[in-house]
């Protein structure tokens, strides 16, 4: 996965989907951001999107 800055605090990610058969339930996405005063957050998405 790779990221782009899209402008001010937004960011754009590019994700290469896996195969329905690698993710019958759907896709979990695991994000993480740290800021220059070494803030972080970190989410889990269990289910971010279905694949058709």
């Amino acid at each position: 996965m790779s990221t782009e800055e899209a402008g001010t605090d937004t960011f754009t990610a590019k994700i290469k989907n896996p195969s329905r058969k690698q993710a019958p339930e759907g896709v979990r996405l695991r994000i993480s951001a740290t800021d220059s005063q070494g803030n972080t957050v970190k989410q889990t998405l269990p289910t971010a999107y279905k694949l058709r």
